[in-house]
């Protein structure tokens, strides 16, 4: 149980320093331009951090779904929602 609480708290706190760094917009719009603007130079300034701030973003539905259903049958469904989860994150965001 401590890994989900952590990933969240570390997201949470990219979050807050992405956000009063530059000043950034995370509604998706604005994060499919800050996804293109890293995505063309990406170990320049914060793109690095963007990037760890979008795979946590990704994995946390699986880690919370696993804290909850990993001896269980579920933890199936909750593997195939991460899937589909950060394939469609992803798809909008870096607009593939």
């Amino acid at each position: 149980m401590i890994f989900p609480v952590l990933t969240t708290l570390i997201w949470a706190g990219l979050s807050w320093y992405l956000g009063k760094k530059n000043r950034l917009d995370f509604t998706p719009s604005g994060l499919r331009v800050i996804a293109s603007e890293s995505a063309a130079a990406p170990f320049s300034g914060n793109n690095p951090v963007f990037f760890v701030w979008f795979l946590l973003f990704l994995i946390l539905p699986l880690f919370w779904g696993l804290s909850f259903w990993l001896r269980s049958d579920l933890n199936v469904i909750v593997v195939i929602i991460t899937l589909i989860w950060a394939y469609n994150w992803t798809k909008y965001v870096f607009e593939l």
